[in-house]
């Protein structure tokens, strides 16, 4: 094994003792230092405390002053890589598509952001949507909705209203849930089944436009939900979320199913979320913040000390870390802090990891990428987990990022 021991460090030329601590990871050891100034710094790595040699240095800036300025980075390389109009109306673009109308405000390149998420719904009411039949068809409405309410802009409201229209009259399982995969080609080799997922690609738009318009049967479907995931989902051993739930069956889809990390970080950003709008003062606020506090608590535990979690999150370093889920825990941890929901260290921990996958970055001509995003996942064991491969700038992953900035775009770094 290394021991960071046997190495020197110099920062600016200044030699530093950093307090090492040891992941999950093999061979990984990871410190915390602070840094003189802003500017330019160069790091230096030596080896061998009798004749030491420089193995490693490293030159970087740290010239960013808070979260927005950072992921105007990187969306300044994402939205070069597609147009809006070629943009899928499903889940992936959706949950991208909702943090950027929210971050508009806080950012100096706002109106472009709005403009994109504009363009986006202008095509899909000229070309029509795909048909609104499953879960993740209905997310898209989030970002229409937003346009709505807080910028008087509704028209794209026909294509929120099919939306609401489907969760409103699609038939129930027998959870008292909507079947995640609907009446898709998938839903053959997953059958009647809720997903984490769902929590965030048709719920939340529910409880927005329900609490909204004071539609009370849409209410009362929509939040019923937070409750029937937490029955099903609940694993009693972790305290975590499992991936699905046969419905037919009233077990785990795939009985080897483990916790997954995105999937949790989900489910906590959308309890919070449904907690926002409908307020303290509602009956079930306390009830959704007893399942909120207990999943974060219990996903707390497993965090290295780089801020990530594991993609496999009961088992830190078996698979690989993950950034968009990490990304939607920090969010959760960081506003669910600033509510009074968690403790204040919670944010803290948040401010670290935003930090940490912003300088895992990749530089591009026209901006920087998000890296270690895990690919679409479907329920199933940890080896599979671990075998979906990651990619750069998959939308879902930097919204994640998104809402993490967001919430901490009055915070310093």
């Amino acid at each position: 094994m290394i021991e960071p021991d046997t190495y020197k460090i110099y920062l600016d030329e200044e030699e530093i003792a950093p307090q090492w601590q040891q992941d999950a990871y093999p061979n990984r050891w990871i410190s915390t230092i602070e840094l003189p100034s802003r500017g330019p710094h160069v790091l230096r790595l030596e080896s061998g405390l009798e004749n030491p040699e420089t193995i490693k240095t490293v030159s970087f800036r740290n010239d960013l002053a808070g979260s927005i300025e950072a992921v105007d980075l990187n969306l300044s390389h994402v939205l070069s890589l597609k147009e809006p109009e070629d943009l899928a109306w499903n889940w992936t673009s959706a949950i991208f598509l909702y943090p950027l109308v929210r971050i508009a405000e806080h950012s100096e390149h706002g109106e472009q952001y709005l403009d994109y998420v504009r363009r986006f719904h202008e095509h899909y009411m000229d070309v029509g949507t795909p048909p609104i039949d499953l879960a993740d068809a209905c997310p898209s409405a989030l970002s229409a909705y937003y346009l709505a309410r807080e910028y008087d802009e509704d028209f794209a409201m026909p294509n929120v209203e099919k939306v609401i229209d489907y969760i409103k009259t699609v038939e129930l399982n027998a959870a008292g849930s909507i079947d995640h995969l609907g009446d898709s080609l998938e839903s053959i080799f997953y059958p009647s089944s809720i997903w984490v997922d769902s929590l965030m690609m048709w719920v939340l738009i529910a409880v927005q436009v329900g609490m909204e318009t004071g539609d009370q049967e849409l209410l009362d479907r929509a939040l019923a939900q937070p409750t029937i995931f937490a029955e099903k989902l609940h694993d009693p051993a972790s305290g975590l979320f499992f991936h699905a739930w046969n419905v037919e069956e009233d077990q785990r889809l795939t009985l080897n199913n483990t916790p997954w990390l995105r999937g949790n970080g989900w489910a906590l950003v959308a309890i919070l979320e449904v907690m926002s709008a409908v307020g303290p003062g509602h009956s079930k606020y306390f009830e959704y913040a007893s399942i909120f506090v207990g999943l974060a608590q219990s996903i707390l535990p497993h965090r290295q000390p780089s801020g990530y979690w594991d993609t496999v999150i009961l088992q830190p370093g078996y698979a690989y870390e993950e950034s968009s889920g990490s990304a939607l825990v920090s969010y959760a941890f960081a506003k669910g802090a600033r509510l009074g929901l968690l403790p204040a260290e919670y944010r803290q921990y948040a401010k670290e990891t935003f930090a940490g996958i912003v300088a895992r970055m990749k530089k591009h001509g026209d901006g920087y990428s998000m890296e270690e995003i895990s690919t679409a996942t479907n329920p199933f064991n940890a080896l599979v987990y671990k075998l979906v491969p990651k990619a750069p700038d998959r939308l879902y992953g930097n919204g994640a990022l998104l809402l993490l900035a967001e919430e901490l775009s009055g915070e310093s770094f």
